[in-house]
């Protein structure tokens, strides 16, 4: 699979620069600076479009998995849901289809190596587990699966803003302690078993008391060619949690961006983008 420090280009959905402007233009700023193209999805729904494009598994090869996200079921909710072959049409990309129910920010990968939470079980219940990781391995091209458990109050199930590949042998893992020995101690030794090394990240999400709030969540940053860009918050930690990452990326360039706002709708930044080699 392409890793994000090869990727080039950075997508979001059209609706974005509307929403949050400020964060349009200072997003568009940084990758400007950086030499890496921004340019926008037509026909989104919402401005999360890392959950409902594909993957890209190869220079030009993509896989697309079926957006059908169970939070968002409901008459309520069906304006939100965006039609994933509207917005792939124009893009004119060489893309497999697979009919798993996975949400993008779901899939953590690096090369050879994927990280899911134990999320697609339940939004794969027609399929036994076996099946379904047999399917991810073929349509990834992966030579291991890692399932994790999903934060208990998290109702996307998504990686993303858990675990974050430093390379093949190392991650980063949100700090969450605060939400009991018995879990964290599950979700480590769940990384850890599979042969991966941990380095922690701070993690403020424990403060927030609205469960839909994705503040203090600083691994869900934009990784694009050689450049890295943080989520801050009005926390003390946003220092911390940027020197971690320039230690385990000593060639990239980090910046941080006040993301507050945007992390009060539920994501932050690798929730809002995806970044491709092109």
């Amino acid at each position: 699979m392409i890793t994000d420090d090869k990727t080039n280009t950075v997508y979001i959905s059209d609706i974005l620069q509307t929403r949050y402007p400020q964060l349009h233009h200072s997003l568009w700023t940084m990758l400007r600076e950086e030499n890496v193209l921004l340019l926008e999805l037509k026909n989104t729904k919402d401005i999360w479009c890392c959950d409902y494009m594909p993957v890209q598994v190869s220079d030009d090869e993509f896989v697309m998995f079926n957006y059908d996200p169970d939070y968002l079921y409901g008459e309520e909710y069906v304006l939100l849901i965006t039609k994933q072959d509207d917005v792939i049409a124009p893009l004119s990309l060489n893309i497999t289809k697979s009919n798993l129910v996975i949400d993008g920010g779901n899939i953590v990968r690096h090369e050879r190596k994927v990280i899911l939470t134990d999320k697609i079980f339940k939004e794969n219940p027609h399929r036994t587990k076996t099946e379904i990781l047999q399917e991810l391995r073929y349509f990834l091209e992966a030579e291991e699966i890692i399932i994790i458990p999903k934060v208990p109050y998290d109702y996307t199930g998504h990686a993303d803003g858990m675990v974050r590949f430093v390379n093949a042998n190392t991650v980063l893992l949100n700090d969450f302690s605060k939400l009991g020995e018995s879990y964290f101690e599950k979700l480590k030794k769940s990384i850890t078993g599979q042969g991966l090394n941990i380095t922690l990240l701070p993690w403020d999400g424990w403060r927030q008391k609205e469960l839909s709030s994705d503040l203090g969540d600083y691994i869900n940053f934009l990784h694009v060619g050689d450049l890295i860009i943080v989520p801050e918050f009005k926390e003390e930690t946003n220092e911390a949690a940027k020197t971690i990452i320039r230690q385990c990326f000593p060639k990239a360039k980090v910046k941080g961006l006040d993301c507050v706002e945007l992390a009060l709708e539920g994501g932050v930044l690798h929730c809002c983008t995806w970044n491709i080699k092109s």
